[in-house]
């Protein structure tokens, strides 16, 4: 199973994690209803695996890690831009946006490493293409 398989097949249970982690971490979070420490995790993952499953050259993937691909993966972006903004309005630092952009990664790396077989080939290409 690769990583984006896996997070789509996943995602309910990863969200879950990215709101215990907030409610219990994140100062900003703990008076937020669940539906608002919730609301752009499905939508954020499920645009990060279809940024996986685009086509993309070795070449491309080391300017996207420089961020010297203008307008690439315009759906996350977007996505990743509307969360920073409503997550400043509510209070939080981007100390704590980072922090639950990190627990979020660090959530589905866990979970995917503890289902997927050792031997698995593409491990590490799945991993460098997810952060």
């Amino acid at each position: 199973m690769t990583l984006a398989e896996f997070i789509e097949h996943e995602v309910d249970r990863i969200v879950d994690d990215w709101e215990a982690f907030a409610r219990t971490h994140l100062p900003a979070a703990q008076d937020l209803a669940s539906d608002a420490l919730r609301d752009h995790a499905k939508v954020l993952l499920l645009d990060v695996v279809a940024d996986m499953r685009s086509t993309q050259s070795a070449q491309q993937q080391f300017k996207k890690s420089r961020g010297e691909r203008a307008g690439n993966a315009p759906d996350l972006t977007r996505t990743a831009r509307g969360h920073a903004e409503q997550r400043f309005a509510e209070g939080f630092t981007l100390n704590q946006l980072v922090a639950e952009y990190r627990a979020l990664r660090a959530s589905v790396v866990r979970h995917w490493t503890a289902r997927i077989d050792s031997a698995a080939a593409d491990v590490p290409g799945d991993v460098v293409r997810f952060n």
